[in-house]
């Protein structure tokens, strides 16, 4: 498969975005280091280069309006929607792809359906979340109501359509019940050797990673924490609270912790790389998720490869990856109370933690990275296979 030119359409690819870029990453590292060549056009934000090479992956950033990298608007996106689509057709026959792989049908899939009906070259799916309507119905409903009518064809055309998780396939054949959707689900790199260095007085640490953002319900998390300190105010000396990640609840999120007194409990650390978070988990205790919604979450899938006791809302994505104490801990989503409880319980029984940890590595053996590209690879061959027997893609073979 080593003539393979993969273009991947996808509007965050780190460092901006959240964990549908690090997935088209992850794929396109993995596979990249077998032969196959990725095109990657994304958005461009700050001072990123505009375009960069490492290896087989050759990365394009099209000005798209982005102001932050944690996020983006549906301008924004529909920024990048434009600027890829002509930046694309210009480059097109010099990139010469067989696949097109779409992460995200919206608003990366009109480009694509437009290069098949154009050029022939067929194209997948990756969906993840937010790109199907009804994942987060206050935020993008009125959105869906005005474009569905145009993303039908736009998913009938697609080779596959892949969900990241049981939980959003059934959503998004809720919305398009006669195209049929195949699960992929998202991967993680297990430690060889996890090394804790955790000297910090006994201090138990708890961390939450994410965007500040509705659908991750940050001000839950902190309601917990001050909660639990009121119950019992020793906790003050007894627990370190960390939290990962910006956006817009940043400035509620300082002003709750002032108020509250959480000063010398809770501390922000805004985003920081990769690495530097597989570090902060490896010698944490507890993780907490407590988004409203999840399709697949891959803060989750690294904190349980991190030997990390996690708690999560028993929402959907969760629940595909936790059994209820046995791996994992899961609360009601939005409940305060639930959550307090959980991190009392967990805080204050050390063998418990060890025994949620040690099962979740048993679980996510199933999830891991090379497994999970196994299965891309074979949609790939698939497609590149039936190209080969009728039409040939643009230009070459």
């Amino acid at each position: 498969m080593r003539n393979l030119r993969v273009l991947v359409l996808t509007y965050e690819y780190p460092p901006i975005g959240g964990g549908g870029g690090r997935v088209a990453r992850e794929i396109a590292q993995r596979l990249s280091s077998r032969g196959i060549e990725f095109h990657i056009l994304t958005a461009h934000w700050g001072t990123l280069p505009i375009s960069e090479n490492h290896g087989n992956i050759h990365i394009y950033r099209v000005k798209s309006g982005r102001k932050r990298p944690d996020r983006c608007t549906i301008p924004e996106m529909f920024g990048y929607l434009i600027s890829g689509t002509i930046s694309v057709f210009r480059t097109l026959q010099r990139i010469h792809p067989h696949l097109v792989h779409v992460h995200f049908a919206v608003p990366s899939g009109p480009t694509a359906y437009l290069i098949k009906k154009i050029y022939g070259i067929p194209y997948i799916i990756t969906l993840h979340g937010g790109d199907v309507p009804g994942f987060l119905p206050e935020e993008t409903d009125w959105i869906y109501r005005i474009i569905y009518p145009f993303t039908v064809p736009i998913w009938r055309e697609a080779e596959r359509v892949i969900a990241v998780s049981e939980s959003l396939k059934y959503l998004a054949q809720r919305s398009y019940p006669n195209i049929p959707v195949c699960v992929i689900p998202n991967g993680v790199e297990i430690p060889k050797n996890i090394s804790r260095q955790r000297i910090r007085d006994g201090k138990v640490r708890i961390v939450f990673a994410g965007r500040f953002s509705r659908q991750k319900n940050p001000m839950m998390f902190l309601k917990s924490i001050k909660s639990l300190v009121d119950f019992d105010h020793q906790l003050i000396d007894k627990i370190e609270v960390l939290m990962i990640g910006d956006g817009d609840m940043r400035k509620p999120i300082e002003e709750y912790i002032i108020k509250n007194k959480l000063n010398n409990v809770v501390h922000l650390l805004g985003w920081i790389d990769q690495e530097e978070v597989n570090k902060i988990l490896v010698n944490s205790d507890i993780y907490v998720n407590t988004s409203i919604i999840e399709g697949f979450s891959l803060s989750v899938l690294q904190a349980m490869a991190a030997g990390v006791a996690v708690i999560a809302t028993a929402v959907p994505g969760n629940r595909e990856l936790i059994d209820h104490q046995v791996n994992g801990w899961l609360v009601s989503p939005e409940s305060v109370h639930d959550l307090s409880s959980a991190l009392y319980n967990l805080i204050n029984d050390k063998l418990a933690r060890d025994n949620l940890a040690n099962n979740a590595l048993i679980k996510i053996r199933n999830y891991q990275w090379n497994d999970i590209c196994d299965e891309y690879l074979k949609i790939y061959k698939q497609i590149y296979e039936q190209k080969r027997c009728g039409r040939r893609a643009v230009g070459r073979d």
